[in-house]
């Protein structure tokens, strides 16, 4: 099958749709089973698979361990998709619940910095031939646990340009108004020289410091972010200080002809 500019547009357009039934239905679950903390510490591990089945239908990410000996937490990254007159625009909503026996000790809910256009989810339908929005939500499970980890750095370093890994490839587009617009989705099989460096740079990064982006998934935590705008500042990517500039397409014309 060859996914074409209709077809991705219109599996975004369905997994829009999806979601917003899905996340009905984990409001839903989340009211009837509300949030009380377990009573004794041998009940922690019922109680994190009791939460991950909540949300982990509609979860991009869903992350949860213990703090220290006598606190646990979870951490559920979600998406919420944002209609425009362009199309859509995906943003990611984080939970954070920390607790202790019998006491939840904090709660705590943000945005992430970011936005992934609509037009970089149809590309990711194409680049990774498919029109299942569930293939697509595990490609961005991994940008999502880098993003929650670096995105602080990105906008604190002053480029105009970045990009995140993903399963398959990377997103890529502009930093603007501390927000990462990432415009686009390039598979790691047609990566020009430059971007091929900084994937696989990124890629190894994310290996030397699993731990720290883990944790910061987990909890709040800045060594991630620390080490990685030390990365930044290293001098290897001061083409990211130029502003964006979308890419010609060499598929473009071939999925508009599949298309005609």
């Amino acid at each position: 099958m060859v996914v074409t500019v209709s077809l991705a547009r219109g599996a975004v357009r369905a997994a829009a749709d999806s979601h917003s039934r899905t996340s009905a239905e984990t409001t839903a679950r989340i009211q009837k089973a509300g949030l009380e903390p377990p009573a004794t510490l041998r009940r922690f591990s019922e109680w994190f698979r009791k939460r991950r089945a909540i949300h982990e239908k509609e979860a991009l990410l869903f992350v949860f361990g213990m703090i220290g000996r006598r606190r646990g937490g979870f951490s559920v990254y979600c998406p919420q998709f944002e209609e425009t007159d362009k199309g859509w625009n995906l943003g990611i909503h984080a939970l954070h619940v920390e607790f202790s026996p019998g006491k939840i000790d904090t709660i705590e809910g943000s945005k992430l910095p970011v936005r992934i256009s609509g037009h970089a989810l149809e590309r990711m339908f194409q680049r990774t031939n498919t029109i299942e929005w569930v293939i697509i939500r595990e490609c961005l499970a991994g940008a999502t646990l880098f993003l929650n980890a670096v995105a602080a750095a990105y906008v604190a370093s002053g480029y105009k340009q970045c990009a995140i890994p993903a399963e398959k490839g990377m997103l890529v587009g502009q930093i603007a108004d501390g927000i990462l617009h990432l415009r686009t989705f390039l598979p790691d099989s047609q990566l020009n020289p430059r971007w091929r460096s900084l994937y696989e740079d990124l890629l190894t990064f994310s290996a030397r410091n699993s731990d720290s982006i883990n944790g910061a998934a987990l909890a709040p935590d800045d060594a991630a972010s620390d080490s990685f705008g030390e990365l930044l500042k290293s001098g290897r990517y001061v083409w990211l200080q130029r502003a964006y500039v979308p890419g010609d397409d060499p598929m473009e014309d071939a999925w508009r002809s599949k298309e005609q």
